[in-house]
């Protein structure tokens, strides 16, 4: 798994935690929950973190992020919400 280009989890309203870590993933963009409060990514090979798509995730309260070369985050705009940010 390269990258997540649109994903739309809207309809599991049910969705409460995802797991993505260990994927490979590069990138993370265009994705949309409404329940969504737990995000893992890491563990992966996200470089460039853009906030946007975090933007459309309100109820989002922890993110992982550890083990990701990081490079560069856009903005964190979109990280205020956040109760955990590792």
């Amino acid at each position: 798994l390269i990258n997540i280009e649109q994903i739309d989890f809207s309809c599991l309203h049910r969705l409460i935690a995802l797991n993505l870590s260990r994927t490979t993933l590069k990138q993370w963009r265009n994705f949309s929950s409404d329940s969504l409060r737990i995000l893992d990514l890491s563990s992966n090979q996200i470089e460039i973190l853009h906030s946007s798509p975090f933007r459309s995730l309100h109820r989002l309260e922890i993110l992982s992020l550890a083990d990701n070369p990081l490079k560069e985050i856009d903005s964190f705009e979109g990280f205020f919400r956040l109760v955990q940010l590792t």
